[in-house]
């Protein structure tokens, strides 16, 4: 009895002494008892200044991250040792916030944002490096970083030189599409005298903007995003008759019409509307090609149409024609 006594008494001694102490069972890391956890038992320096590391605690990249040696676990497992970062020195970027007075939300048809932009490295190929596989998001140098509508802001290398685009949603449904400007600003205002972006002209990608954020005072921190009226592309106004104005319900009226561009198709893009006597203006279709330069309609009631040429799909609305057939 004494003997298992004894026994007892020293597993518990062995249990009391701590992280000083191997627990023998073959893990030469191990030890047993409660790990001092709290402070470092070393610390090492490592620099990237291409990367730098990512301190979570301001959303700012570092060039230098002290890693500290830290004991974990403990009491009922044996203790590991662990790294971590403790520090970081020199501060590689900065936040610019990102205001969205527009344009917002996706496009229906395309379920595309309606305006995106995006920061690339000064020789990133537009047509080549954009299938490169997505990169890790706390490190996306060199390869891009989207801006869209539920960004709050983004984080740029200060000495870095970045190649900047915008692009509007894609969309083939009526005013979906908004054209968009951005600026650089000192406020959560747009500012005209700092515009940096622009798309109103293109059908994609706007012109592309070399952007250095040192080049910058530091009291410019807001990327304010709004949109913009799209341009009015060079689209002729077309004819529009009718054989005749009056006719009987559920008789067939042809409607005839020139002017607009001719290609392979036929007369078009073209945008029909129609608006009943009590209606609202309502589109029927777009992208519209007709070989015959005529279109026949059944009105049940007295009903005004309209044509236009339609341009390019980020073209502004252009001007258009109607004629009203009465229904007696």
């Amino acid at each position: 009895m004494k003997k298992w006594l004894t026994i007892i008494v020293w597993i518990g001694l062995v249990g009391l002494i701590g992280c000083e102490n191997p627990f023998f069972n073959g893990r030469t890391s191990g030890t047993s008892g409660k790990c001092e956890a709290g402070a470092p038992i070393s610390t090492s320096e490592v620099t990237d200044q291409d990367r730098g590391f990512f301190n979570p605690q301001d959303s700012l990249y570092y060039a230098t991250a002290v890693f500290g040696i830290f004991y974990r676990g403990g009491l009922t497992n044996p203790c590991e040792l662990v790294r971590r970062p403790i520090s970081f020195k020199t501060v590689l970027s900065r936040k610019f916030k990102i205001v969205w007075d527009g344009p917002k939300g996706i496009t229906t048809d395309r379920k595309a944002a309606r305006a995106l932009i995006r920061f690339t490295d000064k020789a990133y190929r537009d047509d080549i490096d954009v299938n490169l596989p997505p990169v890790d998001t706390l490190r996306p140098y060199p390869y891009e970083i989207l801006i869209s509508q539920d960004t709050t802001y983004t984080n740029i290398f200060t000495g870095r030189e970045y190649k900047v685009a915008l692009r509007k949603g894609y969309s083939n449904l009526l005013d979906e599409v908004k054209c968009a400007e951005v600026s650089l600003s000192s406020t959560k205002t747009f500012d005209s005298n700092r515009v940096i972006l622009e798309n109103s002209t293109t059908g994609s990608w706007s012109q592309r903007y070399f952007f250095k954020a040192s080049d910058f005072a530091q009291n410019v921190q807001y990327v304010v995003v709004r949109e913009k009226e799209c341009a009015t592309c060079n689209v002729p106004t077309p004819t529009l008759t009718a054989e005749k104005y009056t006719i009987s319900k559920g008789e067939e009226i042809v409607l005839s019409f020139s002017g607009c561009p001719v290609n392979e198709y036929g007369q078009g893009p073209l945008e029909w509307f129609y608006q009943t006597a009590n209606g609202t203006k309502t589109l029927m279709q777009r992208y519209s090609y007709s070989p015959r330069n005529q279109r026949s309609f059944s009105p049940q009631e007295t009903t005004t149409y309209f044509l236009r040429c339609q341009g390019e799909w980020y073209c502004k609305p252009q001007k258009e024609v109607s004629v009203t057939i009465e229904v007696k």
